[in-house]
């Protein structure tokens, strides 16, 4: 028997009592999928923005201004460094 599956049915989760609790927005067509996808290409390759998204279907349907963002984050985050437009792995 999954115990994994049974408990979220028959106990409260108390974390959701929490005045901080916050339910996680979905995963796919977020920023975090897109942030995602952008460090798995990376691993692979470094280019610009418009060069990582003809690499990923993901990123060819999303908007390059989202790409972008994603990509700024992760740069300052420090997951990635940026010189002169180009994108890679830190």
């Amino acid at each position: 028997m999954d115990i994994g599956s049974i408990i979220p049915r028959t106990v409260e989760n108390p974390n959701r009592r929490s005045s901080s609790y916050k339910k996680q927005s979905r995963f796919k067509g977020s920023l975090r999928q897109i942030r995602g996808e952008l460090l798995r290409i990376l691993q692979k390759k470094e280019g610009d923005i418009a060069e990582l998204q003809r690499c990923s279907r993901l990123l060819i349907e999303s908007d390059p201004v989202r790409i972008k963002k994603a990509a700024e984050s992760l740069k300052a985050e420090g997951f990635v460094k940026e010189t002169a437009g180009v994108y890679t792995i830190q």
